[in-house]
C-alpha cells in the first residue's frame, strides 16, 4: 500500500510502501506523486467534501450541473474542454471525480480519454454524461476507464464513489 505519511523530510512527507520507508516523495517520479495525491482525495476524511471537476462548455447546462453538485455537498472545480486547460486543472486540483460532457460535436470524448491514460490523472474517476447512444462504442474505445452515466443517474453514481454525497447535514 502506498501512502504519504509524516514525518516530513525536506518539507515533503516520506513515501511508505507496506510500512517500509522509502524516502522523500520528492525523490520519486512525478507519476507516483500524482498517484499518492489523487488517492488521498478519493474518500471523505474528517468531513472533507468530494472534489469534482466539471469539464463542460460554459453556459446554463454547466451552471445547473455545478449547482446540483454543490447542493449534494461536493467541492466543484470547473473547466472548459480545451487542451491543455482541462488537463492542467485536473493535475493541479487533484479531484476524485471528473464529470465530462460528451455531447457531440465536442471534445468531451478526448478529454475523458486523456484523463484515463496519464500518471497524473489516471486515478480520477471519469463519469461521461450526455453520450449519444450511437457514440458509446467510440467513447469506450477512446476512454475505456470512463463510466457512462445518464444525467438523471449522476447522483447515484456519485454516491457509489462518495456515500456522503447528497446526505443532508445539520
Amino acid at each position: 500500500m502506498w501512502s504519504a505519511a509524516p514525518p516530513a523530510v525536506h518539507g515533503a512527507p516520506l513515501l511508505r510502501v507496506g510500512g517500509r520507508r522509502w524516502g522523500c516523495i520528492r525523490e520519486f517520479p512525478s507519476c507516483i506523486i500524482g498517484w499518492v495525491g489523487a488517492a488521498s482525495t478519493d474518500v471523505r476524511r474528517g468531513g472533507r467534501k468530494v472534489k469534482v471537476l466539471v469539464i463542460q462548455e460554459e453556459g446554463e447546462a454547466r451552471d445547473n450541473l455545478v449547482r446540483f453538485l454543490k447542493s449534494g455537498g461536493a467541492e466543484v472545480v470547473e473547466s472548459r474542454p480545451t487542451w491543455p486547460g482541462f488537463f492542467h486543472t485536473a493535475k493541479d486540483e487533484r479531484p476524485a471525480v471528473a464529470v465530462v460532457d460528451c455531447t457531440e460535436p465536442g471534445p468531451g470524448r478526448e478529454c475523458a480519454g486523456y484523463l484515463g491514460e496519464t500518471g497524473f490523472t489516471n486515478l480520477i474517476k471519469v463519469l461521461a454524461i450526455n453520450v449519444p447512444t450511437d457514440r458509446v462504442a467510440r467513447l469506450k474505445q477512446r476512454a475505456p476507464k470512463a463510466q457512462i452515466v445518464a444525467v438523471d443517474d449522476l447522483g447515484d453514481a456519485l454516491r457509489q464513489i462518495d456515500p456522503g454525497f447528497g446526505a443532508t447535514s445539520d
